[in-house]
């Protein structure tokens, strides 16, 4: 034991002095090691906000195609044409279209306001008003709708204030849509219909040598209209969607 003890004694004696090296190397460690458990403890503070906002922006996405697709399809269905042999859009579908403008806002003119879009050189529906009944809650007219060949399926007139947006009606021969009130006409109860419904399947309606086909629609406007009226009609022609609007002052 003292051998060895001696041999220690020698080494500590030659051995360099370190000047505390040793406790300086265990408090660095030890620094070292704080400033990696602070890096931890804040990874774990940030995890759980990046995958909120992760998951958020996953919900945006979503949510930015399914509203993009809807608009798409929205603008895309009167663009579309109508394959062979697929069914022709029923009384709802119709319905469902949108209205081609906005109601015209308070003293704008109405006049002069036509069809929207590029145009054919003509139209393929033609109106002939034909005589006005007036009566204590309003009027209404009836007249004569004329349709060219190449219609098919059904289709819907819709007619409302173009400076108010209220919706007039129709009633009687070609009157459809929901029942929105009732008329006091003649000593009988006459059903409001939202719109006219044509039916080019009518075979009561005989097409002439053009294979052009006319429809008696009957218009009516509760008191206090204006007088812009706005019309639309919607419907299939020449294996398109249809869909023809204007305004009307008078």
């Amino acid at each position: 034991m003292r051998l060895r003890t001696d041999v220690h004694t020698a080494f500590d004696a030659i051995a360099p002095a370190t000047g505390g090296m040793a406790e300086r190397i265990v408090e660095s460690a030890r620094a070292q090691a704080r400033i990696q458990n602070g890096r931890r403890r804040f990874m774990l503070r940030t995890r759980a906000p990046l995958a909120l906002v992760a998951a958020l922006l996953l919900i945006a996405i979503i949510a930015a195609v399914v509203v993009g697709g809807r608009l798409w399809q929205s603008w895309s269905a009167p663009h579309t044409p109508i394959h062979v042999g697929a069914a022709l859009p029923t009384l709802e579908e119709l319905e469902a279209r949108p209205w081609q403008h906005q109601v015209l806002k308070a003293g704008e003119d109405c006049s002069g306001k036509e069809v929207i879009g590029p145009r054919d050189g003509h139209d393929p529906v033609y109106p002939n008003p034909i005589n006005l009944k007036t009566y204590d809650w309003g009027e209404y007219s009836y007249g004569d709708w004329i349709f060219e060949k190449g219609f098919a399926g059904l289709a819907i007139v819709r007619l409302r204030d173009g400076q108010k947006g209220t919706n007039h009606f129709f009633i009687y021969e070609g009157a459809g849509g929901p029942v929105v009130g009732t008329l006091a006409i003649d000593g009988q109860t006459v059903p409001q219909h939202a719109e006219a419904v044509v039916d080019f399947s009518n075979r009561s309606i005989k097409a002439d040598a053009n294979g052009w086909k006319t429809f008696r629609l009957n218009e009516g406007h509760l008191k206090g209209f204006s007088l812009c009226f706005e019309w639309q009609v919607d419907g299939t022609y020449q294996g398109r969607p249809f869909v023809r609007h204007w305004y009307f002052a008078g």
